[in-house]
């Protein structure tokens, strides 16, 4: 409990009546403390600290001490490293992915940092959390991309890992690709919704950003980018934003399903923005690729501001497709 961590030379002590930690230990002992920073029962571990000592012939704790009601991370901190000098922090951090890691919310995330900066004197490694998807605690490792995500960026080192590097988007965590190919791998593992509301803050605040490292970290098929896409697209293709160009330039490369998707969308919900779905295909130099690949109400809008604006031959593209779609097509050309 709190209590053992009241003193430095307590704990020293009773570390020194224990299995000697190595870096597996070292790693669940930090993802044990940032899950229970609140919350532990202290009449059990007051308790089982007393016992403890009474069993070990040591000192039996305060009664200051027993009224602990967190962990003194500085504490912990100093006793490890006084009592385990060869123990690498760097090791354990690679070795977070154990069943006692948890991480809340923003003060067990702080507690992270802390610990970290206190026994090596630099910032906490984002890629110890974001490089990869874990194999056992893939609900911790969620839960702290949440709070990594949300802190601030000068909180954390997040060198030795990919961002995107495009003119008119945002440094930070939603252009860390390794952040973003995780959370799409966590959404295909059972934790679709939670990525989800991972995404969301960053899709709020930096939408461009994230829809571009999002296009560069996933594929088509991936449900988190689906997700992010079908919400965030829309606007871009409907109307003149000023960061269209951005945006739908570095996604159709990957995503043109996407965005084909969101035109869709777009004119189904308003359509009145033909002329501005239009624009957009010149702009990508995709109009005949979206004609080929939409469903029949926008290719046949498409088509037909192509006849005005560009001189596509209607008469010969709608003999054509009646030809190869015969009375679905009809009937669609009856509905425009």
């Amino acid at each position: 409990g709190y209590a053992c961590a009241f003193a430095k030379d307590g704990l020293v002590e009773i570390l020194g009546k224990l299995p000697k930690l190595d870096d597996v230990g070292l790693a669940k002992v930090i993802g044990m403390i940032a899950s229970t920073h609140t919350g532990l029962e202290s009449g059990t571990g007051e308790r089982n600290l007393v016992a403890l000592a009474k069993s070990a012939g040591i000192a039996v704790p305060s009664a200051e001490a027993l009224r602990s009601s967190t962990w003194n991370v500085d504490v912990v901190v100093d006793a490890v490293s006084q009592c385990y000098k060869d123990l690498s922090w760097e090791s354990a951090l690679d070795r977070l992915d154990q069943p006692e890691f948890g991480c809340p919310d923003a003060r067990s995330f702080q507690l992270l940092c802390d610990m970290y900066s206190r026994a090596t004197g630099k910032n906490f490694p984002a890629k110890a959390l974001c490089a990869s998807p874990w194999a056992k605690n893939q609900e911790g490792q969620i839960a702290a991309l949440r709070q990594l995500a949300a802190a601030n960026r000068e909180v954390c080192d997040w060198g030795n890992l990919r961002h995107i590097d495009v003119e008119g988007t945002q440094q930070g965590a939603w252009a860390c690709l390794d952040l973003m190919a995780t959370l799409c791998s966590l959404s295909e593992t059972g934790h679709r919704d939670v990525a989800r509301g991972v995404l969301e803050p960053g899709a709020q605040r930096a939408p461009e950003t994230v829809c571009i490292t999002l296009s560069q970290a996933s594929d088509e098929h991936n449900a988190l980018a689906r997700d992010a896409f079908g919400a965030l697209l829309p606007p871009y293709v409907a109307t003149s934003h000023p960061k269209s160009g951005l945006v739908l330039r570095n996604v159709w490369g990957r995503h043109s399903v996407a965005v084909i998707r969101a035109m869709v969308d777009a004119h189904t919900s308003s359509p009145a923005a033909a002329e501005r779905i239009f624009d957009v295909c010149q702009e990508l130099n995709a109009l005949q690729v979206v004609i080929d690949r939409s469903p029949f109400p926008l290719a046949i809008e498409m088509v037909s501001i192509a006849s005005r604006r560009v001189g596509l031959n209607l008469e010969q593209w709608l003999q054509e497709k009646i030809k190869a779609n015969g009375g679905a097509f009809v009937s669609a050309c009856m509905r425009f």
